[in-house]
């Protein structure tokens, strides 16, 4: 099976190559990426969120899910 498929063989729905620094669900398990100190909120009424990990545009191409698993370079939030 591929890495970067699921237990049926497809890509998460969530997936987008261009936004996110790493494969989601190789991280930490348990873990979401809104947990991560890369990840934040922009977008004012709207909700949009990133990973400062990233290049981000001013476009859909580099929003995260921030409900997806995190990626192995996880860093987690200081509360």
């Amino acid at each position: 099976m591929n890495q970067s498929s699921d237990l049926f063989g497809e890509l998460p729905k969530h997936y987008r190559a261009s936004a996110y620094p790493a494969q989601p669900g190789t991280g930490p398990k348990g873990f979401k990426c809104r947990h991560c100190r890369h990840c934040y909120q922009t977008g004012g009424n709207r909700k949009f969120y990133k990973c400062d990990r990233v290049k981000a545009t001013r476009s859909y191409g580099t929003d995260i899910n921030s409900r997806s698993p995190a990626c192995h370079l996880f860093d987690g939030k200081i509360c």
